[in-house]
């Protein structure tokens, strides 16, 4: 089935799934036997406990769905990592701002899905000014003419690159070669994608954003610790996944959230081997190196007005610039920024000493009035290096083609799913788009097949007038999705489709599907009217509806096979061009 779907779905689907929590713990069962007692199996496993993987469980268990959460650390988290220094001060090893906390649309409703989640869970937050981001040392030119400045640079590039070659990255547009980041980075793509903006405004989280994970993860029930994947057996009917200490686990659905890092390195074998088109987008698309050093010291002895210290001049080119963390947490401290390919495990964790020299003496020149003492305590961040994510977090680059975020979130048989930052388009490499990746990924295995599979579950289930009217209700509400879901297709994708192959057998199926809703709807409205009936009339209206969910579901199921052969995309590349595809995945 086409992402479509989703991407519209994901918006609704925590109301959605709430409304429909009491019908799906009754009927949402494991229908398949494991092949032994000492093989854990459940409904869905979700391999990694970030974001995305703690969401996606929360969602799932909140509906009594049978999940397990696999983690090769020992605890959750992922690439959110805050932890305490000697004086109680909370640091952000890894993620650590909510990216804009206002709508994307000025005065809409639409807000940033992660500042939704904080308020909602009462996360104590600390909004950092919009002004806050423009300071510098030394100050050669008011905030106001920098971001001129930069206004009208991104002004230019945007214009520059509306008719040119999607592999022409930042740096040729300011002829910087040093930068790793501007070289790798795709001028194009990345303004072509990033098109949710929720403001200039940040916000931290006043006890870590680990906060946020740690929230997430509060009421999981079955997160097991240690549990380093290695291989991944997927089949038609369910999936097999093996870790490090030799236990193996069994499950119908598996959600894959690991860093795209890891995805990368090829740690994970999957038999069979992942599509060609699934491997091409996991090499193509960027995975960024992003690195932090805290220093911390007993008194403040900066001027504090200011957020960024931009540097002014390091023999380490990757130092990109400094945060002076006590503007929200009141501690004194600084943050030191380092990102690009120079950063590695042969110049990061090993030359420490010789990295924080640099930083004080680049902090002495941009201070020469102050003498400033030794740090009391140094943190030091090493993601490039951790063999749980091998890098920070994902960017488009210059290599990426437009699907390819798209092509990355594809599930394999309907069984194998991803999520994560790097599976979003306009959020790529936010917490946010880890965020949303998550529940589009719920929504996904909420959509019509698993309303078929809960509805032929309730059937056998189904004992009273009761059971009668729940299933009524599943009825209308399959019935609303899948209107909902061809009209889309109907009325945008299969017309542009229709242009350059031949789908009529998908229209046939949609002919189809429309005549057999509407008997679901007389069904359901049968169903509402029962009061006090024999049970001898309640099995003969199972037997009939259980009839009609069965056509159904082989239809839907021929529709769904057929419509991922015209969609795949080694056959939509045949008839599409790259800006075809792209105003077709825009619709």
């Amino acid at each position: 089935m086409h992402i479509l779907q989703y991407l519209l779905l994901s918006a609704v689907v925590c109301g959605h799934l709430q409304q429909h929590n009491s019908r799906v713990k009754r009927s949402i069962v494991d229908d398949f036997d494991s092949r032994s007692s000492d093989t854990p199996t459940t409904k869905v496993l979700i391999i990694g406990s970030g974001i995305s993987g703690l969401e996606a469980a929360r969602l799932l268990q909140q509906n009594g769905v049978a999940t397990i959460v696999l983690e090769a650390r020992n605890r959750t988290g992922g690439r959110v990592w805050s932890i305490r220094s000697k004086n109680n001060l909370t640091l952000d090893m890894g993620a650590h701002s909510i990216n804009g906390i206002y709508g994307s649309i000025p005065s809409g409703l639409l807000t940033n899905s992660l500042w939704d989640l904080t308020r909602s869970a009462n996360i104590s937050t600390c909004p950092t000014g919009q002004h806050d981001f423009f300071g510098s040392y030394p100050v050669y030119y008011s905030d106001i003419v920098v971001q001129k400045w930069y206004d009208e640079y991104m002004l230019f590039v945007r214009e520059a690159t509306r008719i040119s070659s999607s592999n022409i990255s930042f740096a040729d547009y300011i002829g910087d070669k040093h930068g790793a980041e501007l070289e790798s980075i795709s001028a194009k793509g990345s303004l072509d994608l990033t098109t949710v903006h929720y403001g200039k405004v940040h916000a931290v989280c006043n006890k870590g954003f680990m906060a946020i994970t740690d929230y997430l993860a509060n009421n999981l029930t079955n997160i097991r610790f240690g549990e380093i994947v290695t291989k991944i057996d997927y089949h038609e009917n369910f999936i097999e996944v093996s870790t490090k200490s030799g236990q193996i686990y069994r499950a119908e659905f598996v959600l894959i959230t690991v860093p795209l890092g890891v995805l990368k390195s090829k740690q994970i074998e999957f038999d069979p081997q992942l599509p060609q088109w699934k491997l091409d987008a996991i090499d193509r698309i960027g995975f960024g190196h992003y690195e932090k050093i805290y220093l911390l010291w007993d008194h403040v002895w900066w001027n504090t007005n200011d957020f960024y210290l931009f540097q002014s001049s390091s023999k380490l080119i990757n130092l990109k610039y400094l945060i002076t963390a006590n503007k929200w947490n009141g501690k004194p401290s600084i943050e030191c920024i380092f990102s690009g390919k120079t950063i590695s495990s042969l110049t990061w964790k090993q030359n420490k000493n010789e990295t924080v020299k640099d930083i004080l003496d680049n902090l002495q020149r941009m201070f020469p009035n102050i003498k400033i003492a030794p740090p009391t305590e140094i943190h030091m961040s090493n993601w490039n290096e951790d063999p749980f994510s091998y890098g920070s977090y994902s960017y488009i680059s210059i290599n990426q083609k437009y699907e390819d975020p798209f092509y990355l979130s594809e599930p394999i048989n309907n069984r194998l799913l991803f999520a994560g930052d790097g599976t979003s388009t306009d959020n790529y490499g936010c917490a946010h788009g880890a965020l949303l990746s998550a529940r589009r990924e719920v929504t996904r295995l909420f959509t019509h097949h698993q309303q078929l599979v809960s509805m032929q579950q309730q059937c056998k289930q189904a004992k009273n007038i009761g059971d009668l009217r729940h299933l009524a209700s599943d009825i209308r509400s399959f019935c609303h999705t899948l209107h909902a879901h061809h009209t889309i297709e109907d009325q945008h994708m299969f017309p542009s489709i229709a242009r350059k192959m031949d789908i009529s057998h998908l229209e046939d199926h949609h002919k189809q599907l429309s005549q057999i809703l509407i008997e679901f709807e007389n069904c359901s409205k049968r169903l509402q009217q029962f009061t006090n009936t024999p049970n001898e009339d309640i099995k003969n209206v199972i037997n009939d509806v259980t009839l009609l969910v069965n056509r159904v579901s082989t239809l839907v199921n021929e529709h769904e096979r057929a419509e991922e052969q015209v969609i795949a995309p080694e056959n939509m590349k045949k008839y599409f061009t790259e800006s075809e595809m792209k105003q077709l995945f825009n619709i």
